[in-house]
């Protein structure tokens, strides 16, 4: 029970950490803004920021799926971070790097709309905006 409401006060915080990050585009601070994002893959419990450089989306989500059993509010946290950090590669110019990790996003909201079976608008937002950037810079 204390691993439980521990993991969830992380999510929690994490949450937080997201949100205070729609601040910085507004600002421009995107340089700022993924130093953060990256601090802030470390503190994704059970996690390891390592598998980002995993090329392969497909992959990436197969290393992801080892946990058993698989925390959909984990993977959608993670995808929600990668989402964040390839937004803010796009903003600052790098649109390959926000190739890359929008590729890596959408595998995994792919996996929760099939899995999740919980329709999220927001999510479906942030496939139709990746999808958009991706088709127009291939």
């Amino acid at each position: 029970m204390e691993k439980r409401d521990y993991l969830m006060m992380q999510f929690e915080q994490l949450g937080i950490v997201l949100a205070a990050l729609l601040g910085f585009k507004e600002t421009g601070e995107y340089k700022k803004a993924l130093e953060i994002i990256s601090e802030s893959y470390t503190e994704i419990p059970g996690f390891n920021p390592e598998t980002l450089k995993i090329p392969d989306p497909q992959q990436f989500l197969a290393l992801q799926l080892l946990e058993i059993p698989v925390s959909f509010q984990k993977l959608n946290l993670i995808a929600n971070f990668i989402y964040e950090e390839g937004d803010f590669q796009f903003l600052a110019g790098n649109a390959s790097e926000a190739i890359n990790q929008f590729k890596k996003a959408l595998v995994i909201y792919h996996y929760l709309n099939v899995n999740e079976k919980i329709y999220s608008f927001e999510r479906q937002e942030k496939i139709t905006k990746m999808n958009s950037i991706i088709d127009k810079n291939l």
